[in-house]
């Protein structure tokens, strides 16, 4: 399908090229868990690698807040609102940094919750507190949204309904308490984007969006097929797209081209250029014209979207299966942490091209790919049974 677009698009093969890259280099690792044989400790391995990695960047995300605020690191936020930035790790990015850490939060809560380890809740206290730290306040509100959607889900699937209610409730609560206390000033820009959302006038004014009311219907009227095929992959509004406008990348190298295609400088690069920029209010994720849901439809139309959007329920599928047939418990808290954590990517996509990035994405796939291959052992156990 993204061939056909690309072609009948006549768009470019570079930022073709370079979507592939970006979009699908992070699905390796779900074809590389699938060269390993099936065995449990290589999930073990690859958990404890998370945590060894990610407290090490806690480590490091400490110190930089350290070496900008002092001693007053005990509360950056109380001096600037924008603290989180200066978390990042070795990433460079607080933003990604706080979602890696967000995954490894699940996960290990869940692994607390079902083995009933103490290193597993140290962990998650550390891991949440970092997240805490470099996290923007929008993706605090969408783990909270995730909350109350897995609590549904997991009524539906019919698991001990009144403690996950009860753990649910005591969840949202200590995210909200803590977020009042370490990132006040930042709950109170999110009151303000709250109301600007129900305003009309002042809606318009936020880009994300203007980017969004382009794509659905200025775009059609620009390709009648586009809604069915899109524009094109790396062509529209993707990571792939942006990094070839040349007004992406804080410092764009030489090597990669500036070929922005027509629907790029037309619907996007008005909404986000470094002239925009040079105003440092301007960066946040209300102001950015694109996300990845909003990028598939543009790029490969209606019908990649649905091809992305199962891929994502089989997943949820896939997760489910093991919370109702696996007997272990290692490997049901994994996959209660995938589950949320799909469902919390599901609304994170609609922020931002995080599908694009592969330090993110990678750990997800070969997580995913590994309790793939659990699945597949689950049911042949079932059918030897039967």
């Amino acid at each position: 399908m993204s061939i056909i677009s690309t072609i009948l698009n006549q768009a470019s093969f570079i930022n073709f090229g370079l979507a592939i890259l970006t979009y699908f280099s992070s699905i390796l690792a779900l074809l590389l868990a699938f060269t390993f044989p099936h065995n449990k400790n290589i999930l073990r391995i690859t958990i404890s690698l998370l945590v060894f990695f990610s407290l090490v960047q806690i480590l490091i995300g400490l110190f930089q807040l350290y070496r900008t605020f002092g001693f007053s690191m005990v509360n950056p936020f109380s001096i600037t609102t924008a603290a989180g930035d200066f978390f990042t790790g070795f990433l460079g990015n607080s933003h990604l940094l706080a979602l890696k850490l967000f995954f490894l939060a699940t996960i290990l809560t869940f692994l607390w919750w079902g083995t009933k380890k103490k290193k597993y809740l140290i962990y998650t206290i550390f891991v949440i507190l970092g997240w805490l730290l470099a996290s923007a306040i929008h993706s605090i509100i969408l783990a909270i949204i995730t909350i109350i959607f897995y609590t549904l889900l997991s009524n539906k699937l019919k698991r001990r309904k009144l403690k996950i209610f009860i753990y649910a409730f005591g969840a949202i609560i200590v995210i909200f308490t803590l977020t009042s206390v370490i990132q006040p000033g930042n709950i109170d820009y999110a009151k303000n984007q709250m109301s600007s959302l129900l305003n009309k006038d002042d809606s318009l004014r936020i880009r994300k969006l203007t980017g969004l009311k382009n794509t659905l219907f200025k775009l059609p009227q620009e390709k009648f097929y586009a809604p069915i095929i899109g524009v094109g992959l790396g062509s529209y509004s993707s990571r792939a797209a942006m990094i070839t406008s040349g007004e992406y990348l804080r410092h764009h190298p030489s090597f990669i081209p500036i070929i922005p295609s027509k629907e790029t400088k037309k619907f996007i690069l008005p909404l986000w250029n470094r002239e925009l920029l040079k105003n440092k209010w301007n960066h946040g994720v209300s102001n950015q014209p694109f996300s990845s849901w909003q990028s598939i439809y543009g790029e490969v139309g209606f019908i990649g979207l649905i091809i992305f959007l199962f891929v994502f329920f089989n997943n949820i599928k896939v997760f489910s299966f093991l919370l109702n047939n696996c007997k272990d418990k290692y490997i049901c808290s994994i996959a209660s942490g995938m589950l949320f954590f799909t469902i919390y990517l599901f609304f994170l996509l609609f922020m931002d091209n995080w599908l694009e990035y592969p330090r993110l994405m990678i750990p997800y796939w070969l997580i995913t790919g590994l309790l793939l291959k659990e699945m597949a052992s689950v049911k042949k156990k079932k059918n030897e049974k039967i």
